[in-house]
């Protein structure tokens, strides 16, 4: 089984893929290398002596400054190096300009979809159940799987099987849609919108707004406790900066 690998020629550390022990000798690239410490699998050793403030490489690039002298066949430690990157600049970048592509050929294509007030469109029309706060995820998801069924938008294909052999029918059972212009009722769950900081739940926020503002979206339920940092007007702030003349219902 091999011992060590080192992932870029320009490295000057080495990757210990089983635990190795002071005094055992590779060599790699013509090089020669005698272990002074004991090294962990997984961790890395000097393959020469590195300076104070010396620059440790891996992957081909800085990782980190030595701390200390390191001697060749040093297990590297947070006692002898300390993080560093290279300096980066874009100064001699080139602006990226993006070119649309030629879509010519298909400009007199069409297909089905809802045209919404804004002008775009969508190719689904889902109402919409989402909470502001983790803890009512729960409530969230029950509101969503009982509206499916009693709504006729269930698509459970192990219940329609157990509702048709029950029924004594040969023929499938359908439940009518009670709102046929809307294909479902989907909900999205979160992971913040109490605690941590305010950033955080403005993010979650913006992400909300975002599905809130898709063309595949007709509506929305908005479950909020009133308690959650991430209150309701900080949702219809993100709605506004996104979409100031957004106009979907919304409970």
């Amino acid at each position: 089984m091999q011992k060590i690998l080192r992932i870029d020629s320009n490295d000057n550390l080495i990757v210990a893929l089983k635990d190795l022990h002071a005094g055992e000798s590779f060599s790699w690239d013509d090089d020669n290398i005698t272990l002074v410490t004991d090294v962990k699998a997984k961790h890395k050793f000097a393959t020469q002596d590195i300076p104070l403030d010396g620059i440790v490489s891996m992957y081909g690039t800085p990782v980190g400054k030595a701390t200390r002298p390191i001697v060749k066949g040093e297990a590297i430690t947070v006692d002898n190096i300390r993080h560093y990157a290279a300096p980066v600049t874009l100064e001699d970048v080139e602006p990226y300009h993006w070119q649309a592509p030629d879509v010519s050929e298909w400009s007199t294509r069409t297909f089905k979809g809802y045209v919404r007030d804004d002008g775009r469109v969508g190719t689904a029309s889902y109402w919409l159940v989402f909470p502001l706060v983790f803890c009512e995820n729960r409530n969230v998801s029950k509101l969503t799987n009982a509206l499916n069924d009693a709504l006729g938008y269930t698509n459970n294909s192990l219940k329609k099987f157990a509702l048709n052999l029950t029924s004594g029918s040969d023929e499938l059972i359908e439940t009518a849609r009670m709102f046929p212009h809307i294909e479902g009722v989907r909900c999205i769950t979160v992971t913040s919108g109490c605690g941590g900081a305010t950033s955080d739940c403005e993010t979650m926020c913006d992400v909300l707004a975002a599905y809130a503002d898709h063309p595949n979206v007709i509506g929305m339920t908005v479950f909020s406790l009133g308690c959650e940092k991430a209150q309701q007007k900080m949702f219809k702030d993100a709605l506004a900066r996104r979409n100031p003349e957004f106009d979907k219902p919304a409970l």
